[in-house]
């Protein structure tokens, strides 16, 4: 997958055109992620959110922007991520450290 998404980057996007945006929420999930973005869940913006218990998870896509959001009583889940994923995690107030799994 990597060597395919490093020739072929657009290719990702052909079924995700359009930006999906999750913001200016509050989530609590007590026996998993607040947010989770598992596998094909590509081009996605998340911004503004409060995560109260379960933190933030993304796994194996492309082209996802997280910024401003607050993790409390947990973190940021980055599991298996791509070589040339484009993700950005930026700007955000997490409670629990960094918490990586397989991230290149």
């Amino acid at each position: 997958m990597d060597e395919l998404t490093g020739k072929h980057p657009n290719l990702i996007l052909l079924d995700a055109v359009k930006t999906t945006k999750i913001h200016d929420n509050r989530f609590r999930c007590d026996h998993g992620w607040d947010i989770d973005l598992d596998d094909g869940s590509s081009n996605y913006e998340i911004y503004n959110n409060l995560c109260l218990s379960g933190g933030l998870k993304l796994r194996e896509v492309f082209y996802r922007k997280v910024y401003n959001n607050v993790m409390i009583n947990n973190g940021f889940h980055p599991h298996v991520w791509f070589q040339h994923s484009h993700d950005v995690f930026r700007n955000n107030i997490v409670m629990e450290s960094h918490q990586d799994i397989q991230v290149k």
